[in-house]
This record gives C-alpha cells, structure tokens and sequence, in this order.
C-alpha cells in the first residue's frame, strides 16, 4: 500500500511491526493481526497529518478523464434527459364454456433515454492519430523507438539518426521483426502505439506521462489519444438508450365444479406467450452499459439477453374427495439468442494492449466488436450452425484486413501491412466450433405439490406439504458464452475454445459446466431436482 507524503509522490509501505504485509498481514486471521492493523491505522494517520492538506487525486479536474464507471453509472451527459416508457396493453376475454375462459392480451413497450455510456472523446479511435502541429506522428514514433531500443538497439538507424515516417521505420520495423523472436504489436503497444484508454488508463499524457521541461507530453503518450489529446476519456451516461418489447400472449383458464374419478373439483390454467425484446443496449433503467459504437451508440440493436421467443406455461390443481390438494406447474421456454462477440480475454479490450489492431473492426475505439461483422440498424442472433458458416466466411474474407487503427499506420507510412501480418496486428483468425457444437437450448421444467389441509377443532389446523422441483431432473443449462476465441497461424494453432464459448463447447460432458445448479440458496430455477418438505400450521 501507500502512504501520502508532503512531496505529493505517494510512499510505498510493504510491512508493518517487521511482518510483510502482503503476506504476513494480508489473509491472515484478524485475531493474529489485530495489534499490526491498529500499528499500520496509527502510521497511515500519522502520514496524512505529516503530508498536510492536498487535493483530492480522482478529482475530474486533476485527472483530466473521466473513465472510471462506477457501478455501471458514468458521469451525465449534459443533456441528460429522464428515462420514459411507453405502454399499451389490448385484451380480450370470451367465455366459451361454463366456467371457461380464453383471453386475448397484447403488450407492447417502448423504453426511451435509458443510459448507455459513450466515450465522446473516443479515446483508441482509428481516425485520429496523434500528430503534432507540423504534421508529425511523433507520439506513434516515440513508440517504435522505444521499442527497438529496448530489445533490438542494433536496429536503430545509424550515427544516432531519430526514425521517421516512411523508409526509416520500416526499415527498423523489418529489422526488430527478424532480431526478436516472437515479435508482436504488442511490444509497440507497450510502449504507446496504442489507444490512450489500454496504455495510459484514460487519461492524457499531461497527466500520465513525466517529461523534462519544455517537452511536449503528447509526443510521448498514446499513438491515439482521441479527439482531443490534452484530456482522456470522458465516459459519460447519455440518454440514448432504447428498447421494445413485443408480446402477444393467449391463455386459457377454466374451473372444474364437478366431481369426477377421485377428485372433487379443481382448476386449469393454459398460456402461450410469442414475444420479441429487442436493444441497443440501454435495456435497464438501473445501469448503464457501453455502446456497441462510441461513433454512434444507437446504431446497433438486437435482441435482449432476456429475449425467449416463445414461452408456455401450464398449471392445474385438483382437490381430492379426502381432502388432499395436488397441484403441478410445467414451464417451457424457447432458447436465450446468442449475440457471438470478439470480446478480449481480460473481459476488458479497451484495456487490453494491441486490440485495436485486432478486434476494432469499425475502428472506434472500442475493441471487441459483435461477430459477424454487422451492418448498421438491427440484428438477430444466430445458430450454432450458422455461426460455423458465418466464422468460415470471416477466416476466408476478412481475417488478416487491417482495422482502422492498423490502417492509419500504415497510411502514415509508419508500417507495412505485411509487417503488421508479421506482428499479428490484423484482424485474427476465430476458431472453428467443434463437430456436434452445443447449442442453446429450451428451458424446461415440471414442478408438483401435494397438501393435506386438517382441521383440528375450530381454532387450529395443520396442513402438511411436500413440493417437487423439476421432477423429472431435467438437465438445463445456461446461455453459452458470446466471447468466440481466436488465433494467429502458427505451431500448436488453432488452439481449441474453451468449455462454455460458443465455438468451443461440443454435446457431452463438456456442455456440463453450464448446466445450472443448486446454487448457494435453497433452490436454484432450473436445477436438478429438489424435494422440499413443510408443515403450516394455523391457530
């Protein structure tokens, strides 16, 4: 940890009482470690108050960014307007029989302004390349020099020559390509040749970037910094987010009064739901999520994570001559969509050194990208089946294109498309789902009940009841993953896609690590089956 000091560089403090904190302190039993905690509050107070007054470090106007959502919730747009929805609902009833009755309803919902977090200074943007005021990509050749300084010096041009654009870059690109073993993007990006977002964490290069006096910090920060290089991203919620909801459901209930085998009466309700739920993202009036597109956060919509096409539900209760209740519940629903994305392995690729060179396809600045490559306004999710067509497709037509951000590069005359192949700063190869790929599947389940209401005297009754989930144990999973692995030619490639991803995950056992199960509560929807056994009593 750190301790504030009055030269504003924080201290760093790795123990306490002679006893490591990392390892010492840390995890250990708070009995065990009582004294050396209330040690290390006393010096931490003792520290502020020798550090003296000083100014909040994650304020806005010290940082220059903004690029830490919390909880999901971004700053506000400053024409943030209030969430609505919209809601029209259409029913119809008839009575067909007795005490039959079929209903008719519609449902349809509108939600507007609903957050979605766009980055309006698009750090990591393809279109803009930090290049000074006399046309220079000096930020972009820093990097490169960096770089070769670090692991190919002999590399460098010769009597002390700086590298620029053109000859002289690729040249020494062509030689670090041939010195170091393994050479990849991601050695450049490491040193800048990046989004601002994966090398500095946001901020600009006024605030991340220590230079000597008189230099201009924006030539040794990020090779894209976004619009405007003297601040970083600046996330903020706006109230663009929409989605619609479509339902159409028909049901049927009806009321048994007469007796028949050895019941006495009961009641059967039947209903069919056919709906669509479609977003851009902003589908949640609780959070915020990142737009698909910084450029324009409104361009994609599909479906919701929630969307289930088609949706049954039957349930009946029948009252027993002697009293006992028993009473079943069958739910059915069509599978989750499955909306495939390039996303990074960190689970971040904004933050993920060298992706915009790869998965950026609409360059941007936001890694990652929905698979297939989408054209603008709605999408539908896709099969397993198509998937494998559509990955085939992408490996023969696009894998190995330069996105944006690798073609600004090479526009600059910074890089070579073949040099950046060589580097694996092109768009990657995706891995071919295996044979008899797992596909999302229907969610099924019958549930049944029995009680046995006993009434004993005038004030007091007991009723017994055992309740039956899923009985027949039948085996749901969750959604498969959308995060497709990818790969680079080479020895050992391609690697398979792990268990659980949409082009990894072959029927059998693999499929099992998304079957649902218990859960850390009582019961868990879904899960194998359960037995629950009860008794209420009434006085």
């Amino acid at each position: 940890m750190y301790f504030p000091t009055a030269g504003g560089l924080p201290a760093p403090i790795r123990a306490i009482d002679g006893l490591d904190l990392a390892t010492q302190v840390c995890g250990q039993p708070v009995g065990t470690v009582a004294t050396a905690v209330a040690d290390l509050q006393a010096a931490y107070q003792a520290a502020v108050a020798a550090a003296g007054a000083s100014g909040n470090p994650n304020f806005v106007g010290n940082t220059l960014a903004l690029s830490m959502p919390a909880n999901r919730l971004a700053a506000i747009a400053p024409d943030y307007r209030t969430p609505r929805s919209y809601q029209m609902h259409l029913g119809l009833q008839r009575e067909m029989w007795g005490s039959g009755v079929l209903a008719f309803d519609y449902v349809r919902n509108v939600s507007q302004r609903f957050g979605l977090i766009v980055d309006t200074n698009r750090v990591g943007d393809g279109n803009y390349l930090y290049k000074d005021s006399n046309g220079v990509p000096t930020a972009a050749l820093n990097a490169i020099t960096n770089t070769i300084q670090q692991k190919a010096p002999s590399c460098l041009p010769a009597g002390g020559v700086p590298i620029s654009a053109g000859a002289l870059s690729q040249a020494a690109i062509s030689c670090y390509i041939s010195t170091v073993p393994s050479a990849n993007i991601n050695d450049f990006a490491a040193n800048g040749l990046d989004s601002g977002v994966a090398f500095l964490g946001g901020m600009p290069a006024t605030v991340g970037v220590q230079v000597a006096a008189g230099e201009d910090p924006r030539n040794f920060g990020a090779a894209f910094p976004g619009i405007n290089a003297l601040v970083g991203q600046g996330e903020f919620q706006s109230s663009i987010g929409q989605s619609v909801y479509n339902g159409l459901q028909v049901s049927l209930k009806h009321n048994i009064a007469k007796e028949f085998f050895v019941f006495r009466g009961g009641n059967l309700q039947f209903s069919y739901t056919l709906s669509k739920f479609v977003t851009d993202g902003g589908d949640n009036p609780t959070q915020s999520t990142v737009a698909h597109d910084f450029r324009d956060a409104a361009r994609y919509k599909g479906p919701s994570p929630l969307d289930r096409r088609h949706q049954i539900t039957a349930n009946w209760t029948l009252e027993s001559r002697w009293g006992a209740r028993l009473a079943f519940i069958g739910r059915f629903a069509s599978a989750a969509p499955l909306l495939p994305s390039m996303l990074a392995f960190s689970g971040n690729p904004q933050a993920t050194p060298g992706e915009i060179f790869r998965t950026d396809f609409n360059g941007d600045g936001t890694p990652g990208d929905l698979f297939p490559i989408r054209n603008p306004g709605p999408f539908e999710s896709v099969s397993s089946g198509t998937l494998a067509t559509d990955i085939a497709n992408y490996n023969s037509t696009v894998a190995g294109a330069l996105t944006p951000a690798g073609q600004a590069l090479v526009t600059a005359n910074l890089f070579t498309r073949a040099q950046l192949a060589t580097l694996r700063g092109t768009t990657p190869y995706i891995v071919v789902p295996p044979a008899r790929q797992f596909s999302n599947e229907s969610f099924r389940s019958l549930d049944a009940a029995i009680s046995w209401p006993l009434k004993l005297g005038e004030r007091l009754s007991i009723e017994p009841s055992a309740r039956f989930f899923n009985v027949f144990n039948i085996a749901n999973f969750h959604p498969l993953s959308g995060q497709l692995a990818y790969f680079y030619p080479g020895p050992g490639q391609p690697a398979a896609a792990g268990a659980g991803s949409a082009n990894g995950t072959p029927s059998g056992a693999a499929r099992d690590v998304l079957r649902i199960s218990s859960g850390s509560g009582v019961y868990n929807y879904g899960s194998p089956r359960q037995m629950e056994f009860g008794v209420k009593i009434q006085f």
